[in-house]
């Protein structure tokens, strides 16, 4: 009976340590999120607007262009980026984030399989690598740019090199998890483009706009600086998504490992009134045959 006490015990205090150990992961992606949670959803909106207007500035651009009988090639400075289009997939390092990162890269692979045929890739995070490189010989792409990005991230100076990347291309079409609220995160697909498409281009006579000190100057300022927001923003709400799905996905397995730690107390509370049980029963037939 002591053995299997020892083994109860054992059993107990390895589930009390995991228990430990996940409750603390659980409490730093909780602060984790907390810390860019208030900035995501603030300029979630202001981004969004931002944006709407740089496709402003890009349609009044291209009307120019028209109207003067030229295209973005020979208009005397360089086409919006590149002139490709890039599919970007933002994943994770480590694990423990749920089906999100799993989901978002369904997504990913779906936007592939449809990509132009000068489309580049790029992938941010080892997991996503991990999965990319079992696929892209059957989507037939044969290279693609990796970044790695620490998890824990969520300074600015850390995006540095991918925004950057980014920021030279025609259009970025961006694959990442979405914060809808705690217990909820989604797959989205961002088309990061200053290009409208008719149903969104103004109805009759587009509004008029007087540009300091020129349309051409404006158009390149939102290039190299506004997109990179956008870019870097869909980086930090990357990031907000995964905070929330690995906090609710630990917290599902801190309550499993409650559970077990509540049936193994139980069954080690019934193993000693068992060994009570015995020891009364061995001390009363002592008595007895002392009575004798």
């Amino acid at each position: 009976m002591a053995a299997i006490d020892r083994k109860t015990r054992d059993e107990i205090t390895n589930l009390e340590g995991v228990h430990d150990l996940v409750q603390t992961y659980e409490e730093i992606a909780a602060i984790r999120m907390q810390r860019v949670k208030t900035s995501v959803l603030n300029n979630r909106d202001f981004l969004s607007d931002l944006f709407d207007i740089y496709r402003q500035v890009r349609f009044s651009y291209q009307k120019k262009l028209e109207e003067e009988g030229r295209d973005g090639d020979d208009s005397g400075f360089a086409v919006i980026g590149n002139g490709r289009p890039v599919f970007v997939l933002l994943s994770a390092n480590t694990g423990l984030y749920g089906d999100i990162i799993h989901k978002t890269f369904d997504l990913f692979v779906k936007g592939l399989e449809s990509r132009p045929v000068d489309a580049d890739v790029v992938v941010v995070g080892r997991v996503g690598q991990r999965l990319f490189e079992a696929v892209r010989t059957n989507l037939g792409i044969s290279s693609y740019k990796y970044f790695d990005l620490p998890d824990s991230s969520s300074d600015a100076s850390d995006f540095v090199d991918i925004v950057s990347y980014i920021a030279e291309y025609e259009k970025a079409v961006v694959f990442h998890g979405q914060f809808e609220s705690i217990l909820v995160q989604k797959p989205v697909k961002e088309e990061l483009s200053g290009e409208l498409s008719e149903a969104e281009a103004p109805a009759g006579e587009a509004a008029n706009y007087i540009f300091e000190p020129s349309l051409e100057r404006v158009v390149g300022f939102f290039e190299s600086e506004i997109l990179a927001s956008i870019f870097e923003q869909s980086l930090y709400e990357s990031s907000l998504g995964k905070y929330a799905a690995r906090m609710i996905n630990l917290d599902r397995a801190v309550v499993n490992i409650e559970r077990i730690l509540e049936q193994a107390n139980q069954g080690a509370q019934k193993a000693r009134h068992n060994d009570d049980n015995k020891k009364q029963l061995g001390t009363l037939a002592s008595m007895s045959l002392w009575g004798k």
